[in-house]
């Protein structure tokens, strides 16, 4: 059996208040009746029916693969399979398809590989079906289905892991055992939070003339267009084109005179949006805690660059870092006494890569001696010559140099820096905008060099495929390239299957993000081999929990580990800072 592969796949009860996207797999598991178990091998072993009697004391000594491990592994570990030992390894077809660039679902996988639709059909109408209310016929019909997905994840591993390097197939096991492992939660800080929350809702919910009031028999919706649309009528208020937080009508509008009624409910609109995404967030994190641990979890490749992604219901890559109602989410995750957490973030990494990536060996240089990449680029092409530092010298120049780094390196134009720039406060006009771009491209040869050649590339493979090859051997897909001829727009489909309009700097965007990527996913598996108890990572930071003791020891080695290079950037200067801080904190 050891030199044998075995697709494992559970079927399990769910319904619209029992599921994945409700629990997350962890809690998801440990309520629902998996009640069948399907079991394909290499070996032409094909077993389904109860786990329980399963051939699982045959089997453990060889490789599993699910189609969707995390969600599998959370059911076995749970409990749904009797004692025996975990497999030598257990792989993920999904992962390996979402790498390779083909669709995750297998469904989608099967039609696009082996044009073999997969109907779904059946799994469908199990939704909020109990497995003992099944007919004869009925169970029949499921067994078939649950060994043909077995079949098909079978086949789709054997014909394509060799394609799916080993540093890549431990971060996709990493990223599950990361999942199952959980995070630490704090409950008093949560139960705050969540009152807050709410007292804080009950308070906007107030501020709309129209609460509790009906309109022809029905509710009116606080957030409803119609009852700000009656309400500026009947006042005699000249609405805003638009309400959304960010854009430029309603930035007029604020600025210009308006009774202070009318302005307070248009922060209300705002208000109580945020309030109850927030609270939705927090009821996730409550929903998928047990004891004092919360479950979320991440979806291995879950963008076309190969970043990882919200998983389930709960997405942890897009906390927000500012507080909402007086409420800071990543604060909610705390250690228990005696514990505390040890993050540490890849500093400026976007920015480094792509100095590495066009040679710019007078920024590097500046870097490599211990200058940070804003303060480098200031002294290279915006003439700051002080001795003192921008922090002491001139801190606004340093801001400027801030949002040309980040702003400026992937094509941006003018209008829409003049736009960014007002939203990281700094003051610019149009002229300004366009000459600050002109200035940044002539003083950057190498990157708008960068930003030609991969749009050339894209542009001549029109009519086919192109894959962007990457320093860690990684390549990125783009297919069926072709021009849009509404728009004349060259476009593209990824992963992620919808068409795109790509050009030089957004090319060289995937691929700066697609390297920062590599990188972190070395140095989570770095961390996981020589410290462990990798609790989470979002974006370029790494999360450990560890005991308040050796905490000090932990960073240290952390930032060691950071910022050590590997052969395929071994030039490339980074840059790591740990901080120990009992609540999860940026």
């Amino acid at each position: 059996m050891e030199n044998h592969t075995y697709a494992i796949d559970y079927e399990s009860y769910y319904d619209d208040n029992l599921s994945i996207t409700v629990q997350g797999p962890k809690m998801y598991a440990a309520a629902a009746d998996a009640y069948m178990v399907s079991i394909v091998g290499t070996d032409g072993l094909e077993y389904v029916g109860a786990p329980s009697d399963a051939p699982w004391g045959a089997i453990h000594r060889a490789e599993w693969v699910s189609h969707n491990r995390t969600f599998d592994r959370a059911l076995w570990e749970a409990g749904a399979t009797p004692d025996s030992p975990f497999p030598s390894r257990w792989n993920c077809s999904a992962d390996m398809c979402a790498y390779l660039g083909i669709p995750r679902s297998l469904a989608a996988a099967t039609a696009q590989i082996y044009d073999t639709p997969v109907d779904k059909t059946v799994r469908a109408k199990m939704n909020g079906i109990t497995f003992d209310s099944l007919s004869p016929a009925a169970i029949e019909e499921l067994e078939e289905y649950a060994l043909e997905d077995s079949r098909l994840c079978l086949r789709l591993w054997e014909d394509h892991k060799d394609s799916f390097p080993e540093q890549e197939r431990r971060a996709s096991e990493h990223t599950t055992t990361m999942a199952l492992r959980g995070i630490p939660i704090d409950w008093d800080a949560w139960d705050a939070g969540y009152s807050a929350l709410c007292v804080e809702r009950d308070r906007i919910r107030d501020v709309f003339p129209w609460a509790g009031t009906q309109f022809e028999g029905k509710p009116v919706p606080l957030t409803s267009p119609r009852a700000w649309a009656r309400w500026c009528a009947a006042e005699g208020v000249l609405p805003p084109a638009s309400i959304a937080k960010k854009s430029e009508a309603l930035q007029t509008w604020l600025s210009q005179d308006h009774p202070p009624a009318a302005v307070e409910i248009v922060e209300a609109f705002q208000g109580y949006r945020s309030i109850n995404r927030t609270l939705k967030v927090v009821k996730s994190m409550g929903g998928r805690s047990e004891g004092d641990t919360c479950y979320p979890s991440l979806k291995y490749f879950g963008a076309h660059t190969g970043r990882w992604a919200g998983d389930a219901g709960l997405n942890m890559q897009n906390l927000t870092t500012r507080e909402v109602g007086g409420v800071h989410l990543r604060h909610l995750f705390g250690c228990a006494p005696g514990e505390t957490f040890v993050i540490c973030d890849l500093g400026q990494i976007e920015a480094r890569v792509l100095l590495w990536m066009v040679e710019d060996k007078a920024q590097l240089d500046l870097i490599r001696g211990g200058m940070d990449v804003y303060e480098a680029h200031a002294r290279t092409t915006m003439g700051y010559k002080d001795p003192r530092p921008m922090s002491e010298g001139d801190p606004t120049q340093r801001k400027m140099a801030k949002a040309r780094v980040l702003g400026l390196g992937y094509g941006c134009g003018a209008s829409r820096f003049h736009s960014l720039a007002k939203e990281w406060g700094l003051s610019v006009t149009p002229a300004e905008a366009d000459e600050i771009v002109t200035g940044y491209r002539k003083a950057n040869p190498g990157i708008t060099a960068l930003w030609k050649a991969q749009d050339d590339k894209f542009r001549g493979s029109i009519g086919g495929d192109w894959f962007m090859k990457l320093p860690s051997g990684r390549h990125l897909p783009y297919r069926n390239i072709r021009v849009n001829q509404g728009t004349h727009q060259v476009m593209a489909e990824t992963v992620l299957g919808h068409p795109l309009g790509y050009y030089g700097g957004k090319l060289v965007e995937n691929q700066i993000q697609g390297i920062a990527r590599d990188i972190l996913r070395d140095k989570i598996l770095d961390v996981e081999r020589e410290i462990g108890n990798v609790v989470l990572h979002v974006h370029d930071e790494i999360v450990v929990k560890t005991s308040v003791d050796g905490a000090e020891e932990v960073a240290k080695r952390l930032e060691a580990i950071m910022t050590c290079s590997k052969d395929w950037y071994g030039t490339l200067p980074l840059a790591a800072t740990a901080t120990i801080t009992r609540h999860f904190d940026k």
